[in-house]
């Protein structure tokens, strides 16, 4: 029996027996629980009942006031199961959960944590416990509780032997004015969301020589929460002293006893992902891609002046950039591509990717007169190497130094990926800013917080790893087993607060969750940059409109490198877009 583990209202998530029910109690002793959590109202003659509503139509379908039935009335009724469907489970009473508790369970281990929903059970709760005791029960094996300080107030002078809690339903932040409007009361368990226990909460409520209890996750099934959180709630758990009121107790104390299975098979696959992880992050030559050609041989390309450059990274390997000078006075774009194809991609195409967007994507920015430069990264394309984090900055710092020498404005450059570009984007843009040559405008489009992140996110979805209710952390796999790591997160504190910063996310993305654009979004706000976020709602990973795509940028880079109105205009005549640079039509 784990005491750190109390079910919420007894068992009561998808596929349990009703909330609050008989059966749900004995499930949640039978699960290996400490404890139980339950609510009482009063039946219209005054008797305690375990329910947790003032009306009855959630868990019976009777459209009325529990108060308003006798207890003969309430015992007809039948409670619904979790689905909906009508059970064989009664409304019990609090004497009934109490009696057959004393005779499952008679010694102290198991609490029952009674939770008060209004004052006018007060009373009658106090003289039902009071004749519980009378007859043997031992006060430590009762908690109760309310939102409302007054019950508690009254509690405390009816049962003065019978340990009671505060309930606070706040942020981490309120929580400490909330502990001390309890003032003088002496509560014994201080009970909040899982939220508001922060380091500085728990210390606090320890300095009170009180315990937390926390009701996360409660109507969720642990084994649904990514594994990074419930590694975080795991140790948590293991190591600080609070108990948790859940719905799923029966899964969240499977996770908390060691099994060496499911050590083994996560052993196995850290193995198998630290072994495959170049085929699983780099996959430049998927079936149907063409290797890179010219930009003379690309119609999308040719008349716009294109050349093709080869540059040499440090350790000698090419770098290939198609590049076309624009006018000065107008923006210049630095282009990197994702992990799926090179800017050249014109194979035959999918249901869930334009094979030639690159190539529209380019074509829209060059029609308005703009400067591009696309680079094209080891591994990819016409490149042997073999791709890898190292090798790429050796790229981006090849690139750095032709765009030195190049004599480019910094002003008027705006830095865009995709994907996997968006790291190599943001890490070109900290290179510039290191060298004093901040840019205009970095553009992420899908980005990635790192691909740890990532990472866990795609094993998480592994069949046989949801079947074994394993996982492996961002944490773990960054630690052990991932060779590049890709932290773009880390890399936004170090951009220059000149430079604005452009996130674009599929609503729908199928490979990179859009959490992650919103993640990095408050941490680039936080360091102090001006933050622009645009959402694709019904875009996957590789479906939004390049070419709308490409004239949001268009008008973002223009308002971040002139910031003049006429220029905007002129911009949104040139490319055919809307002169809104807030908000356009096809978001």
């Amino acid at each position: 029996m784990n005491r750190k583990v109390w079910g919420h209202r007894g068992c009561r998530g998808a596929g349990n027996p009703p909330e609050n029910s008989m059966a749900a109690f004995r499930a949640a002793m039978e699960s290996g629980a400490g404890g139980i959590e339950l609510d009482i109202h009063l039946s219209k003659d005054g008797a305690p009942v375990i329910f947790h509503d003032a009306t009855l139509q959630r868990m019976t379908g009777v459209p009325a006031e529990l108060s308003s039935l006798t207890l003969a009335e309430l015992k007809k009724l039948r409670l619904l199961q979790p689905d909906g469907a009508t059970s064989k489970e009664r409304i019990p009473t609090l004497l009934e959960v109490l009696d057959w508790i004393d005779r499952e369970k008679p010694d102290f281990a198991f609490v029952v944590n009674i939770e008060l929903k209004d004052a006018k059970s007060v009373e009658a709760v106090a003289a039902l416990v009071q004749a519980q005791l009378a007859k043997g029960w031992s006060a430590e094996r009762l908690l109760i509780s309310s939102f409302d300080l007054n019950n508690i107030r009254l509690v405390k002078a009816l049962l003065p032997a019978v340990p009671v809690g505060a309930l606070f339903e706040c942020s981490a932040e309120d929580l400490p004015t909330r502990i001390r409007e309890a003032g003088d009361l002496k509560v014994c368990t201080i009970n909040v969301p899982f939220e508001a226990l922060n380091e500085a909460n728990a210390k606090l409520i320890e300095s009170l020589r009180c315990v937390a209890v926390v009701w996360t996750p409660n109507e969720m099934n642990p084994y649904d929460l990514s594994q990074t959180n419930r590694e975080q709630l795991l140790r948590k758990l293991r190591e600080q002293e609070f108990v948790v009121i859940t719905d799923y107790p029966k899964e969240l104390l499977q996770l908390l006893k060691p099994s060496k299975t499911r050590a083994t098979v996560t052993g196995v696959l850290a193995a198998c992902l630290s072994y495959g992880q170049q085929d699983m992050l780099f996959r430049p030559s998927e079936s149907g891609l063409e290797k890179l050609r010219a930009p003379s041989e690309y119609p999308q390309l040719s008349r716009f002046g294109f050349a093709e450059l080869e540059l040499r990274a440090e350790d000698g390997v090419p770098c290939i950039v198609w590049e076309r000078k624009g006018s000065l006075d107008r923006p210049h774009f630095l282009l990197f591509h994702g992990n799926r194809a090179h800017w050249g991609d014109t194979g035959a195409g999918d249901r869930k990717k334009d094979r030639q967007a690159r190539l529209k994507f380019i074509e829209a920015l060059a029609s308005g007169g703009a400067g591009v430069t696309a680079v094209t990264l080891r591994g990819f394309g016409r490149s042997s190497a073999i791709p890898s984090e190292l090798g790429f900055r050796m790229d981006l710092r090849a690139v750095t130094e032709h765009l030195a020498r190049t004599g480019f404005n910094h002003r008027k450059l705006v830095v865009a990926g995709e994907s996997l570009g968006t790291w190599a984007a943001t890490q070109t843009a900290v290179y510039l800013t290191q060298q004093g040559a901040a840019p205009a405008l970095v553009s992420l489009q899908n980005p990635f917080t790192c691909m740890a992140d990532v990472g866990e996110q795609v094993v998480s979805h592994f069949p046989f790893v949801r079947s074994f209710g394993i996982g492996i952390s961002a944490s773990a796999l960054d630690r052990h087993v991932l060779k590049s790591h890709f932290y773009t997160a880390k890399l936004l504190g170090e951009l220059s607060p000149s430079t604005r910063l452009h996130i674009g996310t599929s609503g729908k993305d199928d490979l990179v969750s859009p959490a992650h654009s919103d993640k990095l979004a408050a941490i680039a706000r936080n360091a102090g940059l001006q933050v622009v976020q645009d959402v694709f709602p019904d875009a996957l990973h590789h479906t939004i409109p390049p070419v709308d795509y490409a004239r949001r940028l268009i008008c973002l880079g223009v308002e971040a490198c002139s910031g003049t109105s006429d220029s905007r205009e002129l911009w949104s005549e040139l490319v055919g877009a809307t002169r809104s640079i807030d908000r356009i039509p096809y978001l």
